[in-house]
């Protein structure tokens, strides 16, 4: 549900939309001959989105969505991802398999070559979608470990994506049923 909401609150803001993206490493990857990776393992990006009219980073979103009961505690949540205890989660996502994008070189070029295979564009934001936030957000965008992987980071809340869906230049959403939970949060 909560990624349908993502996509009604991204295609309102006129992003057109593909869902649930398969990516796989590549045969080559360091990570499939050291054994951490087998070689069939895969992804997928939940949504990536492209608005035509628009140009820079922002014209294309890749976005994973993260929509568990936990919230995305910043700090806590970073100390997660630097240590990769597996038997960790970061907003309801596996600390390992969950973030692998933003944590692994073999996934964030695999991640970053489906996104071109996809859209054309080399150029794009990776957003991670969650329900709540609890701290500074900057310090996601400006993870040094995670730049090195991907430049462009946003993170959006329930909030953030309300505001998408409620803009006046936002197109209605298509789906009644999407329409009616952006109602019911937005009156909660």
């Amino acid at each position: 549900m909560f990624e349908e909401f993502v996509r009604g609150a991204v295609q309102a803001d006129r992003y057109l939309t593909a869902e649930n993206v398969p990516y796989a490493l590549n045969s080559n990857a360091r990570s499939i001959r050291d054994g951490r990776w087998k070689a069939d393992a895969t992804s997928d990006i939940d949504i990536v989105a492209i608005r035509p009219a628009r140009s820079g980073a922002r014209r294309v979103l890749a976005i994973n969505c993260k929509g568990g009961r936990e919230e995305l505690n910043i700090e806590r949540d970073l100390a997660r991802l630097d240590a990769a205890n597996p038997h960790q989660t970061v907003a309801g996502g596996n600390v390992v398999t969950g973030f692998r994008e933003l944590t692994e070189p073999d996934w964030a070029c695999a991640f970053r070559q489906r996104v071109h295979a996809v859209t054309g564009q080399t150029e794009f934001t990776h957003v991670l979608a969650v329900k709540r936030i609890v701290g500074d957000r900057t310090r996601w965008s400006t993870h040094a470990p995670f730049l090195r992987l991907t430049p462009n980071l946003l993170l959006w809340d329930l909030q953030d994506l309300l505001e998408m869906a409620n803009r006046p230049t936002a197109r209605v959403f298509g789906n009644s049923p999407t329409r009616h939970l952006v109602d019911l949060i937005a009156a909660a």
